[in-house]
């Protein structure tokens, strides 16, 4: 099984809980041990740590003794787990001097990289911003030592292709506390069932963390590219002097495209805005977040033959970094159409439930929609030919319960 999220919800007769997310990693585990009042000690790097912040102003300790003269990164899984917490992490030598820390005020999950000396005891504390705790306040701390890769260019390969890769991140050069960069040819996988694949940077000074690439079919190009052939996808960097880049690309009357540009997805801290520049220079379309995600979207259908422009900028104040890159993506776009409904529901024994599938069609799609249901609860039905028509916006189903039914969950 991979390593990522794995979504989960207890259910029963008597219904079904919230969701949660249980989340499959690649280093050895270990237990937060509750019993203890001095800090944890560690085994060898890399090792994850799961653990709870279960009473007010608790805060847990982690302490290991560094093997190496070199990075050490942790990295704190809160939110990204469902926990209400917005975590802290604070590093002390043994002389209990604070070596580093950081805060998450955005909500979004800490992580810390400092340097190490060989032979010396680090504390690692873990805490919420604001000293609370609750039984659910669990987290995931992943704690290894090596180069940590902060962003790629291109920030995305192609399959099949061998691709020169420039890796950005701290000490990826030279081992060193600092934001550097190094190239490295990557060979991707040719497999089309495959949407990413793990890249472990190997290094004098140590394997960095592993790296998820995206992967796609289109050319990946890079830095300097301002004609883009379409449909295609380039990665750039925005700069404190360079706020904005403009790409052009030719396109014809009546076509549809839909423009992207990733930086969340690729652990960038740019917030991007995306515009469209017709053949006479005037705006045609314009994108910010594109919900849930804050990386824009943006369906356009050309008016007329022509050059068209596309303007990236950055909305989000921050301090540009080597790593401030994005990925935009110019593809045809698709017809297609996205279902929603309840996340749970129960049917009473021997009564009846009604939910409503709501439909959201994309691109123009006008096409009937048949739904089928599978692996329904023994003694659970719902009626024959359950059709979507192209005029309506949801679908009421009654799923019907025979009284014999035995209590069950799916």
């Amino acid at each position: 099984m991979p390593a990522g999220p794995i979504h989960w919800r207890v259910a029963n007769a008597n219904g079904a809980g919230n969701g949660g997310i249980f989340m499959v990693g690649n280093t050895p585990e270990i237990l937060e041990d509750e019993s203890l009042r001095t800090p944890q000690q560690l085994p060898d790097f890399p090792v994850t740590v799961s653990g709870r912040l279960k009473r007010i102003e608790e805060v847990d300790r982690y302490q290991f003794k560094s093997k190496i003269s070199g990075i050490i990164t942790c990295d704190l899984f809160a939110r990204r787990l469902g926990s209400d917490f917005n975590g802290v992490i604070e590093v002390h030598d043994q002389n209990n001097r604070k070596v580093a820390e950081i805060f998450d005020t955005e909500g979004t999950d800490p992580t810390l990289t400092f340097t190490s000396e060989k032979d010396i005891t680090y504390t690692v504390s873990i805490r919420d911003v604001d000293y609370r705790g609750f039984r659910s306040f669990t987290y995931r701390l992943v704690m290894d030592s090596g180069p940590r890769i902060l962003a790629v260019i291109p920030a995305a390969g192609k399959r099949g292709q061998k691709q020169t890769i420039e890796f950005i991140g701290i000490g990826v050069a030279t081992g060193k506390a600092k934001i550097e960069s190094i190239k490295k040819e990557v060979a991707f996988p040719a497999d089309e069932k495959l949407a990413s694949f793990a890249y472990k940077l190997e290094t004098p000074f140590g394997n960095g963390q592993s790296y998820s690439f995206p992967l796609s079919n289109f050319d990946e190009k890079t830095l300097g590219t301002e004609l883009l052939m379409v449909p295609g996808a380039v990665t750039g960097r925005l700069t404190e002097a360079k706020k904005s880049d403009t790409y052009t690309f030719k396109g014809k009357k009546a076509e549809l495209w839909t423009i992207s540009c990733d930086t969340g997805k690729i652990g960038s801290n740019l917030d991007i805005t995306l515009a469209v520049l017709g053949p006479d220079g005037k705006e045609i379309a314009s994108k910010d977040d594109s919900s849930p995600s804050m990386d824009p979207e943006l369906p356009i259908t050309l008016p007329a033959d022509g050059d068209y422009k596309i303007i990236v900028r950055d909305l989000s104040g921050k301090t540009k970094t080597p790593a401030s890159v994005y990925r935009l993506v110019v593809d045809k776009t698709k017809t297609n159409f996205k279902l929603r409904t309840l996340p749970a529901a129960s049917v009473p024994i021997g009564g009846t439930l009604a939910l409503v599938i709501a439909i959201t069609r994309e691109a123009g799609f006008k096409e009937p929609v048949t739904l089928t249901f599978a692996n329904l609860p023994e003694g659970v039905s719902v009626p024959a030919n359950l059709i979507i028509l192209p005029t309506v916006a949801s679908l009421n189903v009654t799923l019907t319960c025979t009284k014999d039914a035995p209590a069950s969950a799916v």
